[in-house]
């Protein structure tokens, strides 16, 4: 499905269209793309940004992607998105900020349609059975092999599943580090802690996870908050480092998961906190910015 594009001229920052597939209904749990295309002057930085509902409906995943401007103008920003309920809302709130030349920033809300969705049960399933024999029926004997081995297929398909998550999509930026104090910079130049606090801590939460799995193949972007912290503890990480990452991604997943939103002052705190864990992460190490890139070039 697309949405209508809008009427533009020649000097308009503007979305020119919203593309979404697949067109046709899908199931709760499947994943869609949605496509962003941006008009935007010459040298100008798009960027999508697509909070998770506040309801648990829809959300994203992996990392949305943006790509350079093809011969006619359009940026286009593409996200990888799961709808996660069979009555989802007409359109996933967004935002596409655009970032001039000259450093200022232009914020556009959108809406991306969301496809329809099928049923996770069978349509009978709210009807009631019929009531059982009172003497159960002999089961053959193959039955029981039918059912190992669909447990047994189940159970290959979970482990598919999970390494198919946590292999590597796109490759990580050639200096981790800059890259990251970089988006952060960019994430607070945007200003949204007042407008979206919510909004303001997932996308922290997302810079550093991302850096974390380019620092360390083994702090993949799919760990919990407390498995991550607990992984950094146990490979020696300095607890000061640790505890000073932790306040940021908790305050996330609090904000995501329970709607209890911390304050702008506390975003801001923490954005300070995670700033300084990006500087001072494994920056010790007299070869951190081969090993940094060379954890990079392997994802």
């Amino acid at each position: 499905m697309a949405a209508q594009p809008r009427v533009l001229s020649a000097d308009t920052i503007a979305v020119a269209s919203i593309h979404v597939e697949p067109d046709s209904a899908i199931t709760v749990g499947d994943r869609f793309r949605a496509a962003v295309f941006v008009r935007a002057p010459a040298g100008a930085r798009v960027q999508l940004v697509v909070p998770p509902a506040a309801d648990g409906a829809y959300q994203t995943v992996d990392s949305i992607r943006t790509y350079p401007p093809d011969s006619t103008g359009l940026h286009r920003a593409v996200a990888t998105m799961v709808l996660w309920t069979a009555d989802p809302p007409s359109a996933a709130r967004a935002e596409v900020r655009v970032t001039l030349p000259g450093g200022g920033v232009q914020a556009l809300p959108i809406g991306i349609p969301l496809p329809a969705t099928h049923a996770v049960l069978p349509a009978d399933s709210t009807q009631p059975r019929p009531p059982k024999d009172i003497l159960p029926i002999p089961q053959r004997a193959w039955t029981w092999a039918w059912i190992a081995a669909a447990v047994l297929l189940i159970a290959l398909l979970v482990w598919w599943m999970m390494r198919r998550r946590r292999s590597p999509r796109a490759a990580a930026p050639a200096d981790p580090r800059g890259h990251a104090l970089a988006e952060l910079d960019r994430l607070r130049a945007a200003s949204p802690i007042e407008r979206d606090v919510e909004a303001f801590s997932a996308g922290m939460s997302m810079i550093l996870r991302e850096f974390a799995a380019a620092a360390d193949p083994a702090l993949g972007t799919d760990l919990t908050t407390q498995e991550l912290l607990h992984h950094l503890r146990r490979t020696g990480a300095r607890e000061e480092d640790v505890e000073s990452v932790a306040g940021a991604l908790m305050h996330a997943d609090l904000a995501k998961f329970a709607r209890r939103h911390p304050t702008p002052e506390r975003a801001l705190h923490d954005w300070e906190a995670a700033r300084r864990w990006v500087q001072t992460f494994r920056a010790e190490q007299a070869d951190d910015a081969p090993a940094l890139a060379d954890a990079g070039a392997g994802r």
